[in-house]
């Protein structure tokens, strides 16, 4: 199928008008790599009527005075090189209109382009440019600068494909509707570059990847790889992707994130949002089963989804508890785990141990190590009827919690639903009803159904022999 022209009528229209005019100032065709400058070009001279127009190409790609041009030149270039090389081209169109395309045209030497910009004033001919932006061009310069300024130069600039657009795509390939999750997880990975996305869907075989369900089409939730398809801006573009939908807790998006991720051999870089978005959805086993490849390093995140998974996945709390205590002892984070103990005691109702696990913290020192006991202090507090207390670790809790929202983006919405509650029960009714309005509105990354997630989950992990002292 056709990748570059979904989206491009306006653009193609554009170059098209142009080149019916009599005497078209020069075109300059931008856009980011893999944008489809060079086909929107080459599709919009296809329609040249040739007994009208001649079309000359620029082979841009070598510094020498008019190398740019040298296959088009009879020999080298003489003392008037510039003159000489136009009243050439314009003798081979044959008393033709010269069109004259230089694709990639940064590339170019200075000596071409002049022979164009005098080709363009004195003879009429029409020149189209394509031109990346950025540029980058060994020895600096940019030899386009002479044309860019004639008069009635115009640039073009080719956008990415929006969200809708790539559905289109999507739907011509699979000859049916996509589910939007995987359409805007498909987007999110390409920034709707339709050569990045042709290097997912044809080179990674999207077609034999996509199952059907309730009619649309959607990403196989296969966890085989494939052998890796993207390039290394691609394959970062994608991690990009999950970390920016996993911040806005766009939990469908993530996961088909992460499953192009695993196609396109990054599944260890987004192993711990994939298993915390399998957490959050409730199965925990297969959670475990991708934290088993992860090793820990200096990192204590994987500890605590490892015990998260334990506590509440499988409602083992003192599993749990144990794995994150063993894992404190010797390490540089000891303050933080033993944070991480403290709430997921509280979590399971077990007030009276989570505050003497964190009643001894020096958690100053470790902003994440302050929000996990915070957060076990007001569950504690709250638990025992003290709202007020529960408010102010609450409000101290979410400040730290919104910092560390690109790694926890699940705790302030987890937090918020406890600070509606503590609000409620301090008879803060005002601020409690203005808080749920918006909350339980369920607005675009507000985590509402986040927080409903993980109050399943932290309920699943309660015993029913815990007593709030």
């Amino acid at each position: 199928m056709d990748w570059h022209f979904v989206g491009r009528a306006e653009h193609l229209e554009r170059i098209r008008t142009r080149l019916a005019e009599d005497r078209p100032g020069p075109l300059v065709v931008v856009g980011e790599p893999g944008i489809g400058r060079t086909s929107l070009a080459r599709k919009a001279l296809d329609g040249l009527d040739p007994a009208r127009d001649a079309l000359l190409e620029l082979r841009p790609g070598g510094h020498e005075p008019l190398s740019s041009l040298r296959h088009l030149l009879p020999g080298p270039p003489g003392r008037d090189a510039v003159c000489e090389a136009a009243d050439t081209l314009e003798a081979l169109a044959r008393g033709r209109r010269p069109v004259l395309l230089a694709d990639d045209a940064h590339l170019a030497d200075h000596a071409s382009m002049l022979v164009l910009q005098r080709l363009n004033r004195h003879a009429g001919a029409f020149v189209l440019l394509t031109h990346p932006t950025p540029a980058t061009r060994p020895g600096g310069g940019d030899p386009v600068d002479c044309l860019r300024y004639e008069r009635d130069t115009t640039t073009l600039r080719l956008p990415p494909l929006s969200a809708d657009e790539v559905g289109v795509v999507l739907a011509r390939l699979m000859a049916g509707p996509v589910r939007s999750a995987t359409t805007e997880a498909l987007h999110a990975a390409t920034g709707g570059n339709p050569g990045l996305l042709h290097d997912i869907v044809v080179r990674q075989d999207l077609r034999g990847r996509m199952v059907r369900t309730a009619g649309r089409w959607r990403l196989d939730d296969s966890p085989q790889g494939g052998s890796p398809a993207l390039t290394c801006r691609g394959v970062a573009h994608l991690l990009e992707a999950v970390a920016r939908a996993w911040e806005s807790l766009a939990l469908d998006r993530v996961e088909d994130l992460c499953r192009l991720a695993v196609w396109s051999g990054a599944d260890t870089e987004i192993a711990l949002v994939k298993a915390a978005v399998l957490l959050l959805r409730g199965r925990s086993a297969e959670a475990s089963a991708v934290l088993a490849a992860v090793a820990d390093g200096d990192d204590s995140h994987p500890v605590l989804l490892r015990a998260m998974c334990l506590a509440f996945g499988s409602q083992r709390p003192d599993e749990a508890d144990a794995l994150l205590a063993a894992a404190a002892a010797g390490s540089p984070h000891r303050d933080r785990l033993h944070a991480y103990r403290g709430w997921l005691l509280a979590a399971a109702g077990r007030g009276a141990e989570a505050g003497a696990v964190v009643g001894d913290l020096t958690r100053h020192q470790d902003r994440h190590a302050a929000l996990f006991a915070h957060a076990a202090e007001a569950i504690h507090a709250l638990e025992a009827g003290r709202g007020g207390a529960a408010i102010s670790h609450l409000r101290r809790a979410l400040v730290l919690a919104e910092a560390d929202r690109p790694v926890l983006p699940w705790m302030a919405p987890y937090l918020r639903a406890y600070l509606i509650d503590a609000l409620l029960l301090a008879g803060r009714i005002t601020e409690a009803t203005a808080m749920a309005g918006e909350f339980h509105a369920a607005a675009p990354n507000c985590g509402w159904k986040v927080a409903v997630a993980m109050a399943a989950l932290t309920t699943a992990a309660r015993t029913p022999a815990a007593e709030v002292p």
